[in-house]
């Protein structure tokens, strides 16, 4: 299983898939649209403008927002009870979820009231989930999930400035300097190309901007 679950997580990455901050029980497509056939069995009417979306709700059961939680294990299939359903539709949020029974499950989670997002509101986000006060209890019944942990998340490294070497800060004053020495156009030139690494055409603008014919 663990082997499967590697497979996985590499399948998703070689798809370029944006790892996820937070850890869960992630369930799968199927899992997906029996919540979904639940949801309109026991919502009825379901509000206008609530909806599903594939790969993002329904998707997981928040473990922690952040690294896994003691007791939980990363590949792990946990089986998760869902005990009620409950909506919030009004100016706080626009969301229905399935609550998940706590003490079932096999380790702490964050949230108070555990549960997995199945529809979101024209105005709504996900997380309003966690503003639904009222549950309604429902005949329980068992799911499955996989267990995965958040990413860490790299930081972009700032690109290095890159210093300019000492003497050659200024290409002009630096050919000025060489006419000064009374070096030839065509020294001065050669000089200014190996210096700093310039193509003919270049070294020669540098030579007019600092006045050498």
């Amino acid at each position: 299983m663990k082997l499967l679950f590697e497979n996985w997580r590499q399948y998703l990455n070689e798809q370029n898939t944006p790892a996820q901050n937070y850890s869960s029980v992630n369930i799968d497509d199927n899992t997906a649209q029996l919540l979904l056939s639940k949801a309109r069995k026991h919502i009825g009417e379901i509000p206008e403008g609530f909806k599903d979306e594939p790969g993002k709700w329904p998707h997981h059961m928040t473990i922690n927002m952040g690294p896994l939680l003691q007791g939980w294990e990363e590949g792990s299939m946990p089986v998760l009870e869902i005990d009620g359903w409950g909506i919030v539709n009004d100016e706080t949020g626009q969301a229905m979820a399935f609550r998940v029974n706590k003490s079932k499950l096999p380790a702490p989670v964050k949230n108070v009231v555990p549960h997995i997002t199945a529809l979101v509101g024209p105005n709504g986000k996900p997380f309003h989930s966690n503003k639904i006060i009222n549950w309604e209890p429902i005949e329980p019944f068992s799911i499955e999930g996989t267990v995965v942990a958040a990413a860490q998340q790299k930081k972009k490294e700032k690109p290095k400035k890159q210093q300019k070497p000492q003497g050659q800060a200024n290409p002009v004053e630096f050919a000025k300097s060489l006419a000064v020495r009374g070096l030839p156009a065509d020294k001065i030139k050669n000089i200014i190309m190996n210096k700093f690494n310039k193509p003919e055409a270049a070294a020669l603008g540098i030579m007019r901007g600092a006045g050498i014919q």
